[in-house]
């Protein structure tokens, strides 16, 4: 994470919108200049929040400051983006200028149908909840219609509960046990396939300089 260089003037507004800021304690992408060139400073936190001049502060884990100047970009990642950012920081600072924007490695495809709403997608999924698509894959819904329902042992149940349990839950249980693993990633997957365009342009200025 490149905290020392400086492209000359400071005095100028932040480049996040407002709408798109991130909560404090959120994990984000910070950048000093909205290019994301990581030749300049940047920097991987945790959000705390604008100062009067409207730059944004991020702490690091141990809730030390980072940057005290700030930084003019901000933007929510997921940790293992963070964590790919940070072990490639080398090959990613000594790329030549102009050719690698930290934000458009970072930069999310729209989500389909299918994906985790948000508010899951962020977080790990707690004990005993798994993630579903929103609307059942036809695979879901041939696993429930042919869930295996013990008729024998609705026959002379009268208790709706217990009733609603036998026959639902065997449904239930084979359309979880038939729903699709969550897509993958998708900013990931684009930091991961950027590394190649990092890697190619590092390769090209070698050749120019030799």
């Amino acid at each position: 994470m490149n905290t020392n260089n400086d492209k000359g003037a400071t005095n100028v507004a932040n480049d996040t919108p407002a709408a798109l800021l991130p909560e404090i304690g959120e994990y984000v992408l910070a950048t000093k200049y909205s290019d994301g060139d990581p030749g300049d400073p940047w920097a991987l936190g945790f959000y705390a929040g604008v100062t009067e001049r409207g730059r944004h502060l991020v702490k690091d884990s141990n809730g030390d400051q980072i940057r005290a100047g700030g930084f003019r970009r901000v933007g929510r990642i997921e940790q293992e983006v963070g964590t790919w950012l940070w072990n490639n920081r080398v090959a990613l600072e000594s790329s030549p200028p102009g050719t690698v924007n930290l934000w458009a490695l970072v930069k999310r495809d729209e989500p389909d149908s299918t994906a985790p709403v948000a508010s899951e997608s962020r977080g790990s999924v707690p004990e005993g909840w798994v993630l579903v698509p929103r609307k059942a894959t036809q695979e879901m819904l041939r696993a429930g219609y042919y869930a295996p329902i013990n008729h024998s042992a609705l026959n002379g149940q009268s208790n709706n509960a217990v009733r609603m349990k036998l026959e639902i839950s065997p449904i239930w249980s084979r359309m979880i046990g038939a729903a699709p693993t969550p897509p993958g990633n998708e900013a990931l997957r684009e930091v991961r396939e950027r590394a190649k365009e990092i890697a190619l342009a590092r390769s090209a200025a070698a050749k120019g300089e030799g």
